[in-house]
């Protein structure tokens, strides 16, 4: 996917130069044509509306835009403003800051998406923070209106504090990003679906003792939200975030299925069962999940998605080793989609170090690979997402 990116040079605030410049990644170093549009946008009656529209064709990695030149520099420009095209783009300096200060505030909500994306896609590449998009996701997500863009920015969330932070942040913007979601909860509209979103990803964050006791009281009934009801899918959240906590027994979890044993409520259990945080349950479930085929395929996905989740990545170092000395007997052994659930779920990417990215680096070496392309590419893939993070704690570390 091509990217683009306003260069404007202005004076006293009137634009003096606009180009858009055009890059691609290096395996696919192509520039496409693209119709677009640039918008601008401007603070009217507390809300950024769209206030100029220039459509025009992009081509090369160069194009002027005279069009615009003699204009005032409005407080938010986006590229590809309607979504006219495929492509990445970034907000120029001007605009970002107003992002930071009123995105929530952008009263179209395509446009809003783009900003959105755009900022996403910026962390994602390590050129934003981590820290910066967690502070802007929780200064405006909860006036997000679109369910489907509020869900996406929950994921994102889950993604940029766990993975994209430098490990010695991570810990504070986790406790943040909980706090956060739990007065966002708070305040969310009675019996809505943001808040149940905003708990459910909350449970999901809980580290400390007060944020999991928290949980507990939910999952109890001590602790309440207006019309927020606490049903079978959200209790197996809630109990799935104590287990992650170690705050939840085998017993207390085979209590649940009890009250539970359908299709639904097995594979939840299952979750919470690997989700236990000590070495020895860990190692259970990875030899069931990797040695045996007592499980099915909706239990083995279930189960090896919440093998990594944990508080304290150390516990998966034993299993780098493992994980890479059994994945031919994985893949040969394994039907294809357990293979692949397997395969990308037991990569202890929450890890994210130089020597877990050296040592899959090492590993795509291996000469069997070369007759195992679909193999080889789940691994491709792999190492592609912690060198990614890799990056984005780089940028998170410089602010």
């Amino acid at each position: 996917m091509n990217l683009l990116r306003p260069e404007i040079k202005d004076k006293d605030g009137v634009i003096e130069s606009f180009t858009i410049s055009q890059s691609a990644i290096a395996d696919y170093p192509f520039l496409r044509p693209h119709r677009l549009a640039v918008g601008f946008y401007n603070e009217v009656g507390g809300k950024l509306v769209r206030t100029e529209r220039v459509e025009l064709d992009v081509q090369g990695a160069k194009t002027s835009v005279p069009e615009l030149v003699g204009k005032t520099r409005p407080a938010l420009i986006v590229l590809n403003d309607d979504d006219l095209t495929y492509a990445k783009i970034r907000l120029d300096e001007k605009s970002f800051a107003t992002a930071q200060a009123m995105l929530s505030h952008i009263e179209d909500p395509l446009a809003r998406a783009l900003v959105w994306g755009s900022v996403w896609d910026a962390t994602r590449d390590g050129e934003i923070s981590g820290r910066a998009f967690i502070e802007l996701v929780l200064s405006h997500i909860g006036q997000e209106l679109e369910s489907t863009t509020m869900m996406t920015l929950l994921r994102q969330l889950l993604t940029v504090a766990n993975l994209f932070v430098a490990p010695e942040h991570r810990l504070e913007a986790q406790l943040k990003v909980a706090d956060g979601l739990w007065k966002l909860a708070q305040n969310a509209q009675a019996g809505s679906d943001a808040q149940l979103q905003f708990t459910k990803f909350f449970a999901q964050f809980a580290r400390n003792d007060k944020q999991l006791t928290t949980v507990a009281d939910l999952l109890s009934g001590k602790t309440q939200l207006d019309d927020l009801e606490i049903d079978t899918d959200l209790r197996w959240e809630l109990l799935t975030s104590l287990s992650v906590g170690g705050k939840a027994s085998k017993d207390r979890i085979d209590v649940e299925l009890e009250a539970d044993n359908t299709a639904n409520g097995q594979k939840a259990h299952a979750a919470a069962m690997a989700a236990m945080p000590d070495l020895k349950s860990k190692q259970v479930i990875f030899d069931k999940l990797v040695n045996t085929d007592e499980m099915s395929n909706a239990l083995v996905n279930s189960a090896s998605l919440a093998f990594g989740r944990v508080l304290d990545t150390s516990v998966l170092e034993p299993f780098v080793d493992q994980y890479f000395s059994k994945v031919l007997s994985i893949w040969e052994n394994k039907s294809y989609h357990m293979a692949e659930y397997l395969l990308v779920n037991l990569y202890p990417l929450a890890i994210v170090n130089n020597a877990l990215a050296a040592q899959t680096e090492q590993f795509l070496k291996n000469p069997e690979l070369a007759s195992k392309p679909a193999l080889k590419r789940i691994i491709v893939e792999n190492l592609a997402s912690v060198q990614r993070a890799l990056s984005a704690q780089s940028a998170d570390k410089k602010g």
